[in-house]
């Protein structure tokens, strides 16, 4: 049965790139221990030379994918830091390629030489390999119509400066957006620090203003008991206590007013 999951090229080609490498890197260390006189250094030179160019094909291969990820990122999911690291893989290892073969043959590179090497197997069409082999078409076309290597160095590190300051101007971007939130956070955080600190005060307030009807009741209540013990004895005490009693009234509300 046939599926429609999307699979990424460049993980499909990365570790082998990285395996392709580290066999070049010691066929280097031999072929500079070998006698310029001995039968095994010129073969071993042109083998090493045949390599790196492989290498250097899927290398441009897998800056193709980033090229078409960077266009469409929702597509293949991946992050800026993501791309970002793809992108310092390639560049750090076609530094080294490059490196290895101006040591190995300083010499130009005849033209048409970059294209060679291409998809030497042929490949499955339902394999990733054959994704990346494709990605990477068009710009073997251009490299094989008499481009030398110092002009594909060039072209690299051109694409590889575009595609980085495109990274950092996203990531520029995100920054600030972030630092927007983080202000708009802290300015919610002060007004709740202003709202908590208003509602003590006024709770403050409010106990104070309980402790004083409190009081004032108290005061109500024993004013109550002394007009019921003036009322019981004669007509004159009650006309006293009305008094005493209005008075008090009076002083009350003038209380609660002045408050």
């Amino acid at each position: 049965m046939e599926t429609n999951n999307t699979v990424d090229p460049f993980r499909a080609v990365q570790e082998e790139v990285a395996r392709v490498w580290n066999y070049i890197e010691s066929s280097v260390a031999k072929w500079r221990k070998l006698s310029t006189k001995s039968p095994k250094h010129e073969p071993t030179r042109k083998e090493i030379l045949a390599s790196i160019a492989d290498l250097q094909v899927d290398l441009q291969d897998m800056q193709n994918t980033i090229d078409m990820a960077l266009k469409d990122p929702t597509k293949w999911a991946l992050t800026p830091s993501e791309l970002m690291t793809r992108q310092t893989f390639v560049r750090d290892l076609m530094a080294q390629a490059n490196d290895a073969r101006e040591l190995l043959d300083p010499s130009p590179l005849p033209s048409g030489r970059q294209g060679q090497g291409r998809c030497r197997v042929a490949p499955d069409p339902d394999s990733a390999r054959s994704g990346l082999c494709a990605a990477g078409s068009s710009m073997d076309a251009m490299s094989s119509e008499g481009a030398h290597r110092s002009a594909v160095h060039r072209e690299n590190d051109a694409t590889l400066g575009a595609s980085q300051q495109q990274q950092e101007e996203i990531i520029a971007v995100q920054e600030t957006e972030l630092g927007v939130l983080s202000e708009s956070l802290d300015r919610l955080g002060n007004m709740s620090k202003a709202m908590n600190e208003e509602m003590k005060a006024q709770g403050r307030e409010l106990d104070e203003f309980t402790s004083e009807v409190e009081s004032a009741s108290d005061r109500m209540t024993a004013a109550t008991a002394t007009m019921k013990k003036m009322l019981k004895k004669n007509d004159r005490g009650k006309f006293c206590a009305i008094l005493v009693l209005s008075l008090v009234l009076i002083l009350l509300i003038y209380a609660v007013m002045a408050w």
